[in-house]
C-alpha cells in the first residue's frame, strides 16, 4: 500500500525544518483532477452521455470506485463487464469533446492551487495527468493555472497510464530534475502507486494533516 509520503524523513523535515525559505525538493509535480482542480461530475457526465448512445448505462458508484483510471482503462473494464466491444473511437471523441465543454464548471482545489501560485518561479513545476491533453489544458486555462507550470504531461503524451510510472518518469525528465528530489501531489491510488514506482516522493492531498503540514512548511 503506497504511503502518503514515500520517504517519511521528507515529511518530518518539512514540518521541523528551521526555515521556510529552504525547500527539500527541486521539482514539484501536480496531478490535475481531484488534486489541483475539483472537476466534480464533468468526467462522469460526459462519459455517461457517450456510453448511453451505445446502450450502456454507467453507474455512478461503479465509476466512483474507479477514480483515477484513464478513459481507456475504464473502457477495458466496461467491455469485460458487458462482454461486448464498444466503438471506442466514437466514445473517446464524444466524451472528450463534451468534457472540454464542461470544464468551466470545475473549480480550483484552493489549498493545492495556492501552493502552485506561491512556488511559481521558485522551483520547476509540472502537471501530470491520466486525462487527455485537451481536457487538462482546457481546465488549466479556465482557471488561469497553466501559466504556473513549466510543462504538462498527459495520457496523450505517453503509452501507459498510471499506475504505470511512465507519466511521472517522463515529467521528471522534462523538468530536468532528479527523481530523489522531486515531490508529487496526488489524490488517487493509481497516482500513489505510479509515484512509488517512479521513485519520487508523493504527498496524498486527501490526507489533510499531511497537506496542512506541507502548506505550513511553505508559510501558508
Amino acid at each position: 500500500m503506497p504511503r502518503a509520503l514515500v520517504d517519511m524523513k521528507v515529511f518530518w523535515w518539512l514540518i521541523l525544518k528551521p526555515s521556510n525559505t529552504d525547500l527539500c525538493f527541486d521539482a514539484l509535480i501536480f496531478d490535475c483532477d481531484g488534486t489541483l482542480v475539483q472537476t466534480g461530475d464533468m468526467h462522469f457526465t460526459a462519459l455517461s452521455s457517450a456510453l448511453s448512445r451505445q446502450g450502456i448505462t454507467l453507474a455512478r458508484a461503479w465509476y466512483a470506485a474507479r477514480g483515477g483510471l484513464s478513459r481507456m482503462q475504464l473502457l477495458d473494464e466496461l467491455e469485460t463487464q458487458h462482454n461486448r466491444k464498444l466503438d471506442r473511437e466514437k466514445l473517446i471523441s464524444e466524451s472528450v469533446g463534451h468534457t472540454v465543454k464542461l470544464a468551466a464548471g470545475s473549480k480550483p482545489n484552493e489549498p493545492v492551487a495556492e501552493i502552485a501560485r506561491v512556488l511559481h518561479s521558485r522551483v520547476p513545476m509540472a502537471v501530470a495527468s491520466n486525462a487527455e491533453g485537451e481536457i487538462v489544458n482546457a481546465v488549466l486555462a479556465v482557471h488561469g493555472l497553466g501559466k504556473y507550470f513549466d510543462t504538462v504531461v498527459t495520457i496523450s503524451d505517453v503509452t501507459h497510464p498510471k499506475p504505470h510510472p511512465e507519466i511521472f518518469t517522463a515529467t521528471v525528465t522534462r523538468l530536468k530534475a532528479a527523481h530523489t528530489r522531486t515531490l508529487v501531489l496526488e489524490d488517487s491510488q493509481q497516482g500513489l502507486e505510479a509515484a512509488n514506482a517512479a521513485g519520487v516522493s508523493v504527498l496524498d492531498v486527501r490526507d489533510s494533516s499531511a497537506l496542512g503540514a506541507f502548506r505550513s512548511s511553505l508559510g501558508l
